[in-house]
């Protein structure tokens, strides 16, 4: 059995092509990363390079549209271009090399051209997805931006049909939480058909250093875009005024220009904005916080949830960031039943009413829940065993 795999940037798919390589069981793997960019990941150091295929040349120009002209009838046209040339590049792959590929596996959006081709030819095409369905991901962030009067980003309407036709014809929908699966159910779709394979961590990136550990751990930290999406303004309305305890806000991540438009620049009282920096520092950055907090209004399953556990430190995450997966509420966090300051405000007290004792039980609670995850061990065997059953 082999399997080819398409991504349109890096995500978790490169992890996935080094489980299906270690196994034997990778044909390939197609992405819009320039070649130049993608073999310098870390898995290629054990993934051969000549499994790599790229198509960056519409994907790349693309993205520097979107950073110069940000949302115009421009860009949502190239979005489209993008998407059909780069699907019509992957088909085509796939075409030449049918007799060795088993299955198709294709990040939402790169897929229909491809995974229609498989379906036509007897193979198996699994359609993964890692955010909530698309009309429902739409519909919540519709919602936010106008709740704050903020313009809302549109998608063009061909990549929205787009996405829903490969759910529909694909052999499998792949999710990575079931708070995610339950929005394609909320849609029509057949639960049997939706497979939650939530994801790993590198656990020789992520790890608990004691040496690290702030003695005074006064902080929280927040890592990812901050935007409205992962409930960034929530974030701003609590830390902004007077948090308990007098507990700071490090926000490691880019900041999404809607933040600014709502509060200015990112001079905000008792958070202090890191900006963007290598993964090797997000770890120092987590072992000095006394948790990790994610009020995320939609996601898939956020892998920063997993990096925080593997190095010690619990979680604060609403239902909506997929935390349900790995947290369980008082044992390695606590899950926000609600996104709003009130609710923050009672996850943080109990935070931080806990003992010394107490607290590093719950620390070592977050590492056990990696060791049972296996790093991506069991994120991949899980892939083996869906294509076993549909191929």
């Amino acid at each position: 059995m082999k399997v080819t795999l398409s991504t349109w940037s890096r995500f978790h798919l490169f992890d996935l092509a080094a489980q299906m390589s270690s196994r034997g069981l990778l044909h390939s793997i197609c992405t819009t990363l320039p070649r130049y960019i993608a073999k310098q990941d870390i898995i290629f150091s054990s993934v051969g390079i000549d499994k790599l295929f790229t198509y960056p040349y519409f994907f790349m120009p693309q993205v520097a549209l979107d950073r110069a002209l940000g949302q115009t009838l421009i860009n949502e046209a190239s979005a489209v271009l993008t998407t059909r040339t780069y699907q019509k590049y992957v088909a085509e792959h796939l075409a030449k090399n049918l007799d060795n590929i088993d299955a198709y596996i294709a990040i939402s959006g790169s897929g229909f051209k491809g995974g229609k081709f498989m379906i036509d030819h007897g193979k198996a095409y699994c359609f993964d997805r890692g955010s909530t369905e698309i009309t429902h991901q739409l519909n919540v962030m519709q919602m936010l931006h106008d709740q704050l009067r903020l313009p809302c980003r549109k998608v063009a309407g061909w990549l929205i049909e787009n996405e829903t036709k490969e759910a529909s014809i694909a052999t499998a929908i792949t999710v990575p939480s079931s708070y995610c699966k339950q929005t394609f159910i909320d849609k029509g779709f057949s639960s049997a058909k939706i497979h939650v394979i939530p994801y790993g961590v590198n656990l020789t990136e992520f790890y608990r250093d004691q040496c690290l550990k702030s003695t005074s751990r006064n902080q929280l930290i927040f890592c990812g875009q901050f935007s409205i999406r992962k409930g960034a303004h929530v974030l701003v309305d609590y830390f902004g005024k007077s948090p308990y305890n007098g507990i700071r806000l490090s926000v490691v991540g880019s900041v999404n220009p809607n933040i600014s438009k709502l509060f200015g620049d990112t001079s905000i009282a008792n958070i202090d904005f890191h900006g963007v920096v290598p993964r090797s520092r997000v770890r120092f950055y987590m072992q000095q916080a006394k948790a990790l907090i994610l009020p995320s209004f939609e996601e898939g399953l956020a892998l920063v949830m997993l990096q925080a556990l593997a190095c010690g430190v619990p979680i604060i995450a609403s239902i909506q960031s997929g935390a349900t997966e790995y947290i369980r509420d008082g044992y390695n966090g606590f899950i926000l039943e609600d996104i709003s300051t009130q609710a923050i405000d009672q996850a943080i007290r109990r935070l931080y009413s806990q003992t010394d004792e107490e607290e590093e039980a719950m620390s070592e609670n977050c590492l056990a829940s990696v060791n049972d995850i296996g790093g991506w061990d069991s994120y991949g065997q899980h892939w083996v065993d869906l294509i076993n059953k549909i191929t």
